[in-house]
Order: structure tokens, then sequence, then C-alpha cells
């Protein structure tokens, strides 16, 4: 049964070996110590206070605990440092380093290639990025996923399960904390627990989970406990090497939210090329002999500007990682389908213009005839990969990405044949 806490695994694409502290086999006693005391303390867990939605560029985002991890693929071991709001319920994190000397968990929004993540208990995600542009000056955004109104579901229904007690102990943070080895029937995964007692049995619940990679907080029917270490039979292991309570707020307001800017420049984009095509339209002549092929370039410019206001409307109304209309919605916009049915009404345009300069100049008959098999030949080219597009529309309709990365690949080789000069 998978709980909520791998559900981002697979955002680490670059992790993994570990030098795995040797097992010991004796009994852990809880000191009730300050430091340890504080440490295993999350009250938005344990239920003594309410998990909040957060925004992403409107106040301070605040956390209290800080633990740096090491993660391990079997490719690749890096460090990461990730940041806790155990009253108010989100965890943050920097990207991945390997072989980090020194600023691991440092926090620095000025820096050009600067990001920070955010996972909100209440479904919220956010994406902090700066991009550098020409000019030299930085750009703040940030990518929420529309997961302010629409929020990432974390696990539906909730999942229940229960973790049985091994023999295995490990310690961690210099031998600070000792963790007590349990898993799941059901699976090989093995969940290095820290908390105040060590029952042979404990019952968890995915929705009371902060965390990330595997580690984090975990309220059970037997209390709170912190998993200091996933291990996956030798393909995945995250371990925290150290935690340390934390006053660390970071400042999101300078960032401006991307999907906000986007929806703003893709309207006023529409809005010129609705002008523009109107303009087009007007300058149709009634004694132009290629008429037709140009008024069906205006009429399917025109569907093909409804169909992206649709798409317009539709991005709003979902959030972009679990709502299937949204990503197709997106997707939709640069879709390389609609491409080449475009390209193909502009080259039968272009073979009308080609026959009536051939009939008009029968000197340069040849050269036309030349070019009028050169397109020809294009516009089979153009229908065989709208034909093969459409088939990888069928073949991937449950995976819109998927086509839309093989249609991508379709359309570039075209691209690469040349035209007809």
């Amino acid at each position: 049964m998978k709980l909520r806490w791998v559900l981002f695994i697979t955002i680490l694409l670059c992790v993994q070996q570990l030098c795995a502290q040797p097992p010991r086999r004796d009994t852990i006693i809880w000191s009730g110590g300050e430091w340890e005391t504080a440490i295993l303390r999350a009250s938005c867990v344990s239920g003594q206070t309410p998990v909040i939605n957060i925004l992403p560029n409107r106040n301070n985002l605040c956390f209290d605990k800080q633990v740096k991890v090491k993660l391990s693929t079997g490719r690749a071991i890096v460090e990461q440092c990730l940041y806790f709001n155990t009253t108010d319920g989100y965890v943050s994190y920097l990207p991945p380093r390997t072989g980090a000397a020194g600023g691991l968990c440092d926090i620095k929004p000025d820096e050009k290639n600067f990001r920070f993540f955010v996972i909100g208990n209440k479904g919220n995600i956010f994406n902090y990025h700066n991009e550098e542009g020409k000019d030299g000056v930085i750009k703040y955004w940030v990518s929420t996923g529309n997961t302010v109104t629409h929020q990432y579901g974390m696990t539906s229904p909730d999942v229940v399960a229960a973790l049985h007690k091994k023999t295995e102990i490990r310690t961690y943070c210099g031998g600070k904390i000792k963790a007590w080895a349990y898993k799941f029937d059901s699976s090989p995964t093995v969940y290095y627990l820290f908390g105040k007692n060590y029952p042979p049995d404990i019952n968890v619940t995915s929705n009371k989970y902060l965390g990330n990679f595997g580690i984090g907080y975990q309220y059970t029917d037997k209390g709170l406990y912190m998993i200091m270490e996933m291990e996956t039979s030798g393909s995945y292991d995250a371990k925290i090497t150290d935690v340390d309570e934390v006053n660390t707020c970071f400042n999101p307001t300078r960032f401006q939210v991307q999907e906000d800017e986007f929806m703003r420049k893709r309207t006023e984009e529409l809005q010129k090329e609705w002008a523009k095509i109107d303009r087009e339209e007007a300058q149709i002549r009634s004694d132009d002999e290629c008429a037709a092929q140009r008024e069906n370039i205006i009429v399917f410019k025109k569907a093909q500007l409804r169909r992206q206001e649709e798409n317009l409307r539709t991005v709003p109304q979902g959030n972009v990682y679990q709502d299937r209309n949204v990503q197709n919605a997106y997707l939709g916009m640069t879709d390389p389908l609609f491409m080449i049915q475009g390209d193909m009404l502009n080259v039968q345009l272009s073979i009308c213009n080609a026959e009536v300069a051939r009939n008009k100049r029968p000197a340069d008959a040849p050269s036309y005839s030349i070019k009028i098999n050169c397109l020809q030949d294009r516009l089979s080219q153009l229908r065989n990969a709208e034909s093969r597009m459409g088939a990888l529309n069928a073949q991937y309709a449950a995976q819109p990405a998927r086509a839309l990365a093989e249609k991508s690949k379709i359309y570039l080789q075209l691209m690469q044949a040349g035209g007809c000069n």
C-alpha cells in the first residue's frame, strides 16, 4: 500500500548510495531531553493546530525545523536541505547538490539560478525560480500549477496500513537519535522511526504525514514519529543526517505568479491575432484566382483561435498536476497536428499561386512546374505526418503529454527536411 510520503519521490531525478550505519540490536529508551522533545514536535500532524492554505506571494513562509538529507538511487548520491513548518503544515526544499561543502541550506532569492519548492499539506505546490533576461535583469517567478484555488489531492481515499517492528536499530545526527526499523508486510521498504515508544505494530494514515522524499513526520495510533530513513532494497534511500530547530523565513512577495502572467500575455496575443486575421480577410479580392485557398486559411485560423480561447478558459479551472482537462488545454496550445494542418493549407495556396503565375508567364513555365512538383511532394509529406499524428493521438489517448512529445518529433523531422524555394 502506498503512503502519501512516496507520492513525491518521482520529483527527484538525480539521487542515491549511502553508507548505511551498521544495524544495532539493543533497546531504545526515550530520554525526554529538551532537544529530542523539541525535534519530535509537529502540532499540525498530531492535530493540535490546523493545516493552512498557503499563498504564493503574500506573506512570509516561515519554518521551525531544518533537516539535511542524503539521498541515493544507485546512480548518484546527493545532499538536500528541507525546511518544515510543523505548526501550519508545509515543507520546502532546495535543489539537490552533490558533494555539498557548505551553504546547503542557504535560501538566496537574489541569485539568478535560485530555486525553492514549497509543498503544503492542504495541497498547495509552489515552485519559486528566477530567470535572467537578455538585459541581465532577474525576473522572479513562482509557478503554482493553479494549486491555490485547486489544491493537489495528496491521497484519495486516505490509506491506513500497519507497520511491523523489526530488529534493526540505527543512529542518526551524530548519535543523538536512535531509530527502530519498521516495515509493511507487502513491501520490502524499511522505515526507521524515531519516537517515544516502539510497539510491535503501528497503524499509519496517509493524511497524517508532513515531509518529502520518504522522510518527515508521521502521526500514528501510537503517537508522533519522525521517519529518519526510508530504505528500498538498494534502489532508493533517503536518510536524515541532521535536524535543527530554526526560525527561518522566506519572503516571496517579489515573486510574480507565472500562470497569471501567462494568462495576461496570451489574452493579449489572441486579441492581436484576431485583428490580424480581420485585416487578412479584408484584403481578399473577389477577382483573386486563389481566393478560395485564402478563405480556407482564414476559416482555419479563426477555428484555431476559438480553440485557443477555449483552452485559455479551461486552464484556470483545475490544477495542472491532476486535472486532465487542464493538461489537455495547455498541450492543445502547441499541438503540432494543428501546425501541420495549417501548413497544408499554406502549401495549397502556394501551389495555386504558382499555377496562376505559370499560366501568366509561359516562358517561365518550366521553373514554375518544378516548384509545383516540389510543393505537391511537400503536401504529401504533410498529409502523411497528419495521418501519423492522428494515430498517435489514438494510441496515447490517456497520455496526452506522451502524444505531444511523439508528434513534436515528427514535426521537427519534417521541418528539418526543408521547403520549396
